[in-house]
């Protein structure tokens, strides 16, 4: 077997005085990784190692963070003990690194970790469309795919606009004509062709502006909420750590998930699900699954598959009982279900997760 080399950390951060590196040019976080036990059995098909450290796309609450250790790489756990060493296996190829576990006597081969690409990916060049940064910005920021018929400009205006924590994008998706006669915000974009995870996709260029927020909101157009609301609906996210959550929904709502009804006797409930209607990003999550917004036409499938990436949090995914909002159009009216059910298996196939869920706890 050969270590991996031995310099400065480039992808992971480093613990103790040793310092090492990924093989030149083949940095760990720039793929995904097929993680296996050693008789074959597939845990994650798309394991993330992220710069910062921290793992995505498995769902094994033990296995927190990631370091590079004397050309070894190690999966901690939240007390930073090692859990699982891996080294670079001779078969690995050019084009295809694979690290083997092994075990306390570095004979016995206990995982594998294969190179493979991450179905997640930042827009291209081509796709990118640029939003312009502003000198002062609020906390939070709401990203709305809106046209003339958008419901935000029916959002009562509760607040004095001093006392409002978050800016206003509206990736416009009408005409150049009604675009010209767009109400007022902090940012705009007319928007090419596409659905709206797609569009927003290419909102996620580096240096973007989006990334500049504590939290980000992707609500549909067709949602009914106030300006009070949508702050406290942040201030929520924020006082509980979220990394992911969104408003529960009324009983007078189009409702396609049944555990987003609102339960008044809740404040928030913690789950593994957060629907792609109105999802509430804190910065580090978003820019975790920022890259999997272009994946299938529709985007069913992402809203199961976001909290995997996330490391499925027991009590950082959430829906807020406390703050709902209401849905107003019927579900499933504006696009082809069979073509988004298609989509869905899809995504869910290739990250390995089950279409299940679980409420984890609850605060009254």
């Amino acid at each position: 077997m050969l270590s991996l080399s031995s310099s400065a950390p480039r992808d992971a951060f480093s613990r103790g005085a040793t310092d090492a590196s990924p093989p030149a040019d083949r940095p760990l976080c720039d793929h995904a990784w097929i993680f296996a036990q050693a008789d074959g059995r597939v845990i994650s098909p798309q394991l993330l190692l992220d710069e910062d450290g921290s793992i995505g796309g498995v769902s094994n609450p033990s296995v927190v963070r990631w370091c590079i250790e004397e050309g070894i790489v190690h999966f901690l756990d939240q007390g930073g003990a090692t859990l699982l060493r891996f080294l670079v296996d001779q078969r690995s190829q050019p084009h295809k690194l694979v690290l083997v576990g092994i075990d306390e006597t570095g004979r016995d081969r206990t995982h594998y970790l294969i190179e493979t690409e991450r179905y997640a990916r930042a827009p291209s060049a081509q796709e990118v469309q640029t939003i312009e940064p502003i000198a002062a910005r609020r906390k939070n920021l709401i990203v709305l795919s809106a046209n003339a018929k958008s419901l935000h400009t029916q959002w009562p205006q509760d607040i004095d606009p001093a006392r409002r924590s978050w800016d206003l994008c509206l990736a416009w998706y009408g005409d150049e004509a009604s675009y010209s006669q767009r109400p007022p915000s902090e940012y705009s974009v007319l928007l090419r062709k596409g659905t709206k995870l797609q569009c927003l996709h290419r909102l996620f260029y580096p240096g973007s502006p989006v990334f500049d927020y504590d939290y980000v909101a992707f609500p549909d157009d067709d949602i009914a909420t106030s300006w009070l609301d949508l702050n406290r609906i942040f201030q929520f996210c924020a006082d509980y750590n979220l990394l992911l959550g969104q408003p529960a929904l009324s009983h007078d709502s189009f409702i396609a998930h049944p555990i987003l009804r609102q339960q008044p006797d809740k404040i928030v409930r913690f789950t593994n699900f957060v629907e792609i209607m109105t999802p509430f990003f804190a910065r580090s999550a978003l820019r975790r699954c920022s890259g999997t917004f272009h994946f299938g036409e529709s985007g069913w499938g992402l809203d199961t598959v976001w909290p995997v990436i996330l490391g499925d949090p027991k009590n950082r995914i959430g829906v807020i009982d406390a703050v709902p909002v209401r849905h107003t159009r019927p579900v499933a009216t504006s696009y082809d279900v069979k073509a988004a059910l298609r989509d869905e298996a899809m995504v869910v196939r290739s990250y390995g997760v089950e279409l299940r869920h679980v409420e984890h706890g609850y605060v009254r």
